[in-house]
């Protein structure tokens, strides 16, 4: 896990990391869909449609606007409601297995999030990793 997470630190500041290339970073933090593409994911992440994420997306109905990168879902725009102290960028990706990782590079901070637990985005870990995120931003 040390070294995920080492991995996953690489990458807070853009001009000092030892993995990849400013320009490579910029296309995994930024985002690249259409504005239609666009569109469609943030209509995806409204109410209950929210339910083929594995973690937790602020509201859309808050403000808050998605885009995706090859990394994984790019916060565009972090709302006014229930964000938890993302910023603009912040990058976050979840897998089968309810695995999470994070990183807000505006923020400064990264973490990663594990469980076994064989359903997808199931709500009781989806709540976990909300509080797992609430409490790295209360620490800042």
């Amino acid at each position: 896990m040390k070294a995920y997470v080492t991995i996953l630190a690489d990458f807070l500041e853009p001009n000092k990391s030892r993995l990849l290339r400013p320009e490579w970073q910029a296309v995994l933090f930024g985002g690249c869909l259409t504005p239609e593409s666009k569109k469609v994911l943030n209509e995806s992440l409204k109410g209950e449609g929210r339910d083929w994420m594995v973690g937790w997306v602020n509201p859309v109905e808050g403000g808050a606007e998605y885009d995706w990168s090859p990394a994984g879902l790019v916060t565009a725009e972090p709302g006014t409601t229930g964000n938890g102290g993302r910023k603009r960028g912040f990058v976050q990706w979840g897998g089968a297995f309810n695995l999470a990782w994070l990183i807000d590079r505006e923020a400064g901070v990264c973490g990663v999030f594990a469980t076994q637990i064989v359903q997808p985005g199931d709500l009781q870990v989806r709540s976990l990793i909300k509080e797992f995120e609430e409490v790295i931003y209360s620490k800042l």
